[in-house]
């Protein structure tokens, strides 16, 4: 096996991946990986309990330190690691040319690298079920005590970097391990499980947090919008978020074309690869629709794209003029890496909401609403003085809110989403409200929607669909 492919594609990554690491905003996730990050070792424990999230990625950002860059390159450097396991463990069996156009479409990829510059756990998310698929699967195939212990080290260090994939990847290895009548995966279950004990009470509650949550839905119907989710969750992990009108319909033909080449590669995997990938994507799919609202579901799923990546380059390569559809996959996905670097083209605009400089446009006097039903205000709470933001996520705290702000008088900032999308429009009224006592209102546009957003949403029944995304309200009396 000849070590250029590699070398190219890891020089590449690290070129994407480490380039502007400040590039994006801090974003709400991001925010908490900072607080926790900069929290005694001491207060660490208790912080994660309370905000449901397994400890091992965090263990990580505090060795890291609470610096946003350094945690980014964190990420980064575990992506390459991915890369370099990836290619060791799982294309070294395949052909030299499914291994080359593999390792190109996941270099070149617009997801791994939007999610790979994250201070979120995405990256080690990644990594460690690559190598839990890798080793249940050598499990499956020849059972050891050596590979059980493996299997269970592996799936228990999963399970304390994110829940989803950890009970994703422990349901299929259970499936597997019913269906052949190996046991010996449900050892490594066990072993698992066993390690996982001292957690296991925040897994506990955070499953049943997730069962109850009322997740964003467009039609209002969670099982309606599966199959929006299902197209957002393709397009985002084969081709990328960011795009114009153009190359969004490009993807759309991409993406139905590389499920004819999945279709192919597909019959051409061990059975037991074949009923853990299924298992692990039906579940991991139906187990982050419930968990977030569909713009953050490729995040969700990143884990999975190494193994679809190999399978759809296999269904490819053996077809009449593949290097010329690859190619343009992968100058598809190159042009989703330029609209990254320029900020353009976003589905998911949440990503480019700059906290930082909101707080620097509403610095001094006034108190400011965050509209908390369409944007995650954390980022901005921390660039500002303890007590000046007021969140806004439901009635009683719009109500709170108003009676503040009627009090206060003088300048009231509003920083809101344009199109409300909370349960009464509660962004609307509080605005309309002021309005009403007095305040003489201004709006400051910070994002707008792109052609392709509007186009969307005209499709999505919004007739008259507005130009901004995201906007700045002043509200003075």
């Amino acid at each position: 096996m000849r070590w250029t492919p590699l070398l190219i594609a890891l020089l590449v990554q690290a070129a994407l991946l480490l380039w502007r690491l400040d590039r994006l905003p801090v974003w709400g996730d991001e925010q908490f990986t900072l607080h926790v990050a900069g929290l005694p070792w001491r207060e660490i424990g208790e912080a994660l309990r309370r905000d449901i999230h397994p400890p091992l990625y965090f263990a990580f950002a505090k060795l890291v330190g609470a610096d946003v860059v350094r945690l980014r390159a964190f990420s980064a450097l575990t992506v390459l690691a991915t890369t370099l396991a990836f290619d060791r463990i799982v294309l070294a069996g395949r052909s030299e040319a499914v291994r080359r156009w593999t390792l190109a479409a996941w270099a070149l990829s617009p997801a791994v690298v939007l999610y790979g510059r994250m201070a979120r756990s995405y990256a080690l998310q990644t990594f460690v079920a690559l190598l839990a698929i890798f080793l249940a699967m050598r499990l499956l195939e020849k059972p050891s005590r050596t590979r059980i212990a493996g299997v269970g080290a592996a799936l228990a260090a999963l399970l304390y970097t994110h829940y989803l994939p950890g009970l994703v990847v422990g349901a299929a290895l259970a499936a597997c391990g019913i269906a052949l009548r190996r046991r010996e995966a449900l050892w490594a279950l066990a072993l698992a499980g066993a390690a996982y004990l001292p957690w296991v009470a925040v897994l506990a509650e955070g499953v049943a947090r997730a069962a109850d949550k009322s997740v964003y839905a467009l039609s209002g119907s969670w099982f309606a919008e599966l199959p929006v989710r299902a197209g957002y969750s393709a397009v985002g992990l084969f081709a990328g978020e960011a795009h114009t009108v153009v190359t969004f319909a490009l993807s759309l033909l991409a993406c139905a074309g590389l499920a004819v080449a999945l279709q192919l590669g597909w019959r051409r995997e061990p059975s037991a690869l074949r009923l853990f990938l299924l298992v692990a994507a039906v579940v991991g799919f139906l187990g982050g629709a419930k968990w977030v609202s569909f713009p953050f579901m490729p995040a969700r799923l990143l884990w999975l794209l190494p193994w679809l990546l190999v399978i759809v380059v296999s269904g490819a390569v053996g077809l009449r003029f593949a290097r010329i559809a690859l190619g343009v996959w992968l100058a598809l996905l190159g042009t989703g890496q330029a609209l990254y670097v320029r900020q353009e083209g976003f589905l998911n605009k949440g990503y480019l909401v700059d906290s930082r400089a909101i707080a620097q446009r509403v610095a001094g006097v006034g108190l400011v609403l965050a509209d908390a039903t369409n944007f995650d205000p954390s980022a901005l709470d921390a660039a500002l003085p303890p007590g000046r933001v007021l969140r806004i996520a439901n009635d009683a705290a719009a109500e709170s809110a108003l009676a503040k702000a009627v009090e206060a008088g003088g300048v009231i900032w509003h920083v809101r989403a344009v199109r409300d999308v909370s349960a009464g429009r509660i962004q609307d009224e509080v605005d309309q409200k002021l309005e009403a006592a007095g305040f003489r209102k201004t709006v400051t546009p910070l994002l707008d929607y792109s052609p392709l957003d509007r186009l969307l949403l005209r499709a999505m029944g919004d007739s008259q669909p507005p130009e901004h995304y995201f906007v700045l309200v002043e509200l003075r009396r």
